[in-house]
């Protein structure tokens, strides 16, 4: 399990399945549920919301590193950088202005995406640095 913290609190959790998973979903990660049932049967929002991965570490004229991987910047915070990831090729579009305002501050930016045959990684460096 991987908290996201917010002003240093756990808000958010994704969980990594392993081969001892015991109920093997598709995909490597789990994220934390944001809808509920209604009684009506449509869904409703539990009122919890996905933070940026990492905002907490960012700070004004430090460098920041854009990772995919939320164990890539686990890896950079541990190193002493402050670091932010989507936790996945690309950040959502309900993400853009925060992280906008995340980058501005923070001097300079890196972005390090994976580099795996299929280019999905290059291509969220590509739409992110847009």
């Amino acid at each position: 399990m991987f908290p996201y913290l917010v002003e240093g609190r756990p808000r958010y959790f994704i969980g990594r399945q392993t081969d001892e998973t015991a109920d093997q979903l598709p995909g490597k990660y789990i994220k934390q549920k944001r809808w509920i049932l209604a009684p009506s049967g449509g869904r409703v929002s539990n009122g919890i919301e996905e933070p940026i991965f990492g905002a907490d570490t960012v700070r004004a004229g430090e460098p920041l590193i854009i990772t995919e991987g939320i164990t890539d910047a686990i890896g950079a915070h541990q190193a002493g950088y402050a670091a932010v990831s989507p936790v996945t090729v690309r950040f959502k579009r309900e993400h853009a202005a925060a992280l906008v305002e995340l980058c501005r501050p923070a001097r300079p930016i890196y972005l390090i995406m994976d580099s795996e045959e299929s280019g999905a990684g290059i291509r969220g460096a590509v739409v992110t640095g847009i």
